[in-house]
C-alpha cells in the first residue's frame, strides 16, 4: 500500500495519475493483497 494506512489511501492519493487504468491498477492491487494473504496462511500450515 506504499506506506499507507490503508489501501483507500494509497487511491485517493494516487488515483488521479492513473485516471484511464483505475480499474487495472485495483485489480492488481486486490491481486496482490491476495496473493500476500495466501504467502502468510501458508506460513501456518494454512491454505486460502
Amino acid at each position: 500500500m506504499l506506506g499507507h494506512k490503508s489501501a483507500a489511501m494509497t487511491l485517493d492519493t494516487y488515483a488521479d495519475l492513473f485516471d484511464d487504468d483505475l480499474d487495472s491498477v485495483a485489480e492488481l492491487m486486490n491481486a496482490r493483497g491476495q496473493a500476500t494473504a495466501t504467502a502468510a496462511l501458508e506460513q501456518f500450515g494454512l491454505t486460502a
